[in-house]
């Protein structure tokens, strides 16, 4: 019964949706925003991105207007960490403090002067899950957006509240750059270099010995990730650290997940006077060739560096791919140990190939749908009113939901009329119950239980010409239910149809 309900009411909701203006999406459910983050947070420790990419939880869908950049190039980015207290990577007070967004075209000019954009830019759409944070994901560096998103500190978009339900946007982005290579200011070197006092003194004291024995940065880049390459694991399962966590990571345990590089890369690097900081997102992608679209998980969150070189800028550098290279060009699956993989939230039947493709199908529509539906926005209703109505005045809506409706409540009157028509047992009971309405018009109904043949006789007695094309209707009767012959019931067809009679005194049925 319920879902007859939900049959009827469908018509009258699409109608609404199509033709309603546009106030929000309607169809979503609000959400707690007191409730738990999915997905990134604005902070990160030790742990934190590895207990995330246990995850096979979605996190965004992408479809590019072209073909896809390369992997080395899917790195999507969140949030900018620049302080550290020894044990957790988080946003400085200023930071903080610029987590708004803006459409000031003096900010917009700002940000685009400090973008030096090399080669042709990457246009696509993000559907990105809902997160409870007002942060969105890109590929750096953007250089147009979507007109209800506003531009943060750092390559940041965002929104002016959490998103609290499936939100679609646009973005084009340029994958190669230079950004702020013009030069840091005196508080961006201070924040940039910040570190917590007394914390991790033999990285330190390393650090600075490297850099005086380094010719430039590049050169101790490059020493910094033979370290990694040549010593270090890549796991899901590392040792826990204890206070100077840097320290222990880099010089004893030498085993960790992409935090851990991130983190002791920027550290390592600030001790030696190079202004670093860490960004945190995702990095990655799994294309769905059906609809020719790309899906993000929580198993691809990522943290990387990024590191001011004198004359190129803020570059990106990824610790964690000089130790797992197949991490950035394969993704997470094929870069851990067996061990490690075991840990990792797989999809039902991932290792059959004909449930894998119900789920690419099944996912696909999904993503359809929600395109469609979240697609649906003000200029595409007023495109859809102009094609169907003329026009999205008042009066044609009104006029378009009235007979709409009408239509509707007629059609559905029609459906119960129809359910309510005599059902019959046998084919031949039509032409019988036919037969019955005429002796009752005539005056001389069917008595109840009686057999045709006696009603031939009585009616006979009144109109003598009556019993023969009775007699005939009664044999064509039984031969059509009690003889199986089916050829007979067109020929009982025509005789109720040619049955005339005058209209007669009802006789009187005896004591």
């Amino acid at each position: 019964q319920a879902g007859w309900l939900v049959l009827q009411a469908t018509p009258l909701m699409l109608i609404l949706f199509l033709v309603i203006p546009r106030t929000g999406a309607l169809w979503s459910v609000p959400q707690d925003r007191r409730a738990a983050t999915t997905g990134i947070s604005d902070s990160m420790s030790p742990g934190d991105i590895g207990e995330l990419a246990q995850s096979n939880a979605l996190a965004f869908r992408v479809t590019f207007d072209g073909e896809a950049p390369s992997p080395r190039d899917r790195y999507w980015r969140g949030l900018v960490f620049s302080y550290f207290d020894g044990r957790q990577w988080q946003p400085t007070e200023r930071q903080r403090a610029t987590h708004f967004m803006s459409w000031r075209e003096d900010d917009v000019r700002q940000w685009m002067n400090q973008v030096d954009p090399l080669g042709e830019p990457v246009a696509y759409e993000v559907m990105l899950e809902p997160t409870r944070q007002p942060w969105l994901y890109a590929l750096a560096a953007p250089v147009s957006w979507s007109d209800d998103i506003g531009l943060g500190q750092e390559m940041r978009l965002q929104r002016d509240d959490p998103v609290m339900q499936r939100t679609a946007y646009r973005v084009q982005s340029h994958t190669r750059y230079g950004f702020q290579r013009s030069g840091l200011s005196e508080w961006e070197r201070r924040q940039e270099l910040q570190l917590p006092r007394d914390s991790n003194p033999e990285t330190r004291a390393t650090a600075r010995q490297w850099a005086r024995d380094a010719r430039s940065p590049s050169e101790l880049i490059e020493r910094l990730m033979g370290l990694y390459r040549e010593r270090f694991r890549y796991t899901l399962r590392p040792q826990t650290l204890g206070q100077h966590s840097v320290d222990e990571f880099l010089w004893q345990t030498q085993e960790g997940f992409c935090e851990h590089f991130a983190s002791s890369f920027v550290f390592f690097l600030r001790a030696a006077g190079i202004p670093a900081r860490v960004v945190v997102g995702y990095l990655g992608a799994t294309h769905n060739p059906l609809e020719d679209y790309w899906t993000v998980r929580q198993r691809d969150a990522h943290a990387w560096a990024e590191v001011w070189l004198e004359g190129e800028g803020w570059v990106r550098f990824d610790p964690t791919g000089a130790v797992a290279p197949e991490r950035i060009e394969q993704g997470l699956d094929v870069s851990l140990s067996a061990t490690d993989g075991d840990m990792l939230q797989r999809p039902f039947g991932a290792d059959l190939p004909f449930v894998m493709q119900l789920q690419l199908r099944w996912d696909a529509l999904n993503y359809e749908w929600h395109r469609w539906v979240l697609g649906y926005d003000q200029g595409r209703q007023d495109a859809f009113l102009e094609d169907w109505l003329g026009g999205a005045d008042l009066w044609r809506i009104a006029l378009a939901v009235v007979l709409t409706g009408a239509s509707l409540v007629s059609v559905l009157l029609l459906w119960m009329f129809w359910r309510q028509r005599p059902h019959y047992r046998y084919p031949a009971d039509r032409q019988l119950a036919r037969l019955e309405r005429k002796l009752r018009r005539m005056g001389c109904p069917r008595r109840r239980g009686e057999p045709l043949t006696a009603l031939a006789r009585r009616l006979g007695r009144q109109q003598a010409e009556l019993e023969p094309a009775l007699i005939r209707i009664a044999d064509l009767y039984e031969r059509v239910s009690y003889g199986d012959n089916r050829a007979a019931l067109t020929d009982l067809a025509r005789a109720v149809t040619a049955f005339r009679g005058a209209r007669t005194t009802p006789e009187t049925p005896p004591a």
